[in-house]
């Protein structure tokens, strides 16, 4: 507390001495309160814990030393807010909010709880579940001139992994009454595909392995494909936002097509078929994010989709395939590798942050 003032000031008379006079002026007084709350937080710790949720249980002591205290619009005393950021985050201070306590005793001098819980749940700090790693945290004391933090962190470790599923037994068939064989029917396909593209963008198609292709067209006018493609599944190249306009104008030639290998039959068990892919590239389960450069941070766009690449991924990284406004997160390698996948990563450049990721 300081108190300051513009003290009276003597005329001093330079010809008469002792005529100094003494001008009384308006004090002008400042009451000033330099004050500022401060608190402590002890046994704070994690007492339930899942990728669905994490319950923090806390004890803290409020004091006001003097200091001007923070009163709501709601006529309540504000104590201290709770702030949180979760392993693979980064944000300015402060950190998303999870909880915040007042009183309506707003003449309180101190405060000190026990036990204090507060849930909080993946969708409040947008991630899709949580993982193992170091939690930080910020509890606020709050005050109407001063904040005074207090800094906090936990490491969880016993959050299990989700759950693979394992496949059904496939049941075995005693013996069979022979059936006639069917003759495979061959895929029509065809190669030197002419497209009349009207606005650039991207269009996919099925080549005749009946893996799905994408294409990015950045000029308007007649293109052709020579890949060996099944021509009735040239389409939209969903999932990229950036969609070409185009017409068939022609399906081209025919080319070498895929004859399916029958299933043979016979007296004994059925064997069980088994699905072949191209054993040159690498197949993961990915997730897309949305880049909200320089508004803001990546956020989830959509999960569940496959990606191949040529060459190894790594775990966790993202990797801009097109510019498009995406990135893709490399979850897990899918092995066996599966028939079909949404996009190509094998020349997308990576980085093991989203919105660098997204820079690139």
């Amino acid at each position: 507390m300081g108190r300051k003032y513009i003290k009276q000031i003597i005329n001093e008379n330079f010809i008469y001495p002792n005529d100094n006079v003494a001008e009384y002026d308006v004090e002008i007084v400042h009451d000033i309160n330099n004050n500022c709350v401060s608190g402590s937080v002890t046994n704070f710790s994690a007492s339930t814990v899942s990728s669905t949720g994490i319950t923090l249980s806390l004890n803290y002591t409020w004091l006001l030393n003097n200091a001007e205290p923070w009163i709501r619009n709601s006529n309540n005393l504000a104590l201290w807010s709770l702030h949180a950021i979760v392993p693979g985050q980064s944000y300015y201070k402060p950190w998303r909010l999870i909880n915040s306590r007042s009183s309506t005793n707003t003449a309180l001098i101190s405060l000190s709880e026990t036990s204090i819980t507060t849930t909080i749940t993946p969708s409040q700090m947008g991630v899709t579940s949580f993982t193992n790693g170091t939690y930080y945290f910020e509890l606020r004391f709050i005050g109407h001139r001063c904040i005074f933090p207090v800094c906090l962190e936990l490491t969880i470790s016993s959050i299990a992994p989700a759950p693979t599923a394992t496949p059904a037994p496939t049941a075995t068939a005693g013996p069979a009454t022979p059936t006639p064989t069917p003759s495979p029917t061959a895929i029509a396909c065809t190669s030197g595909a002419t497209l009349n593209v009207t606005d650039t963008g991207w269009l996919k198609y099925n080549d005749c392995e009946g893996f799905d292709v994408y294409v990015q067209y950045t000029t308007t006018g007649s293109k052709t494909i020579t890949d060996c493609l099944q021509c009735s599944t040239i389409r939209d190249g969903i999932p990229f936002a950036d969609l070409a306009t185009f017409t068939v104008t022609d399906c081209g030639n025919p080319c070498s097509a895929v004859v399916p290998t029958p299933t043979p039959t016979g007296t004994g068990p059925t064997p069980t078929p088994t699905a072949t892919a191209d054993a040159s590239y690498y197949y993961y389960s990915i997730y897309k994010y949305a880049c909200n450069l320089p508004s803001g941070p990546c956020s989830l766009n959509q999960t569940g989709l496959v990606a191949r690449s040529s060459n190894a991924k790594t775990n966790g990284w993202y990797y801009n395939s097109a510019g498009d406004g995406y990135v893709y997160q490399i979850q897990t390698e899918i092995t066996p590798a599966p028939l079909t996948y949404d996009i190509d990563l094998s020349l997308a450049p990576g980085n093991s942050d989203c919105d660098s990721a997204c820079s690139i």
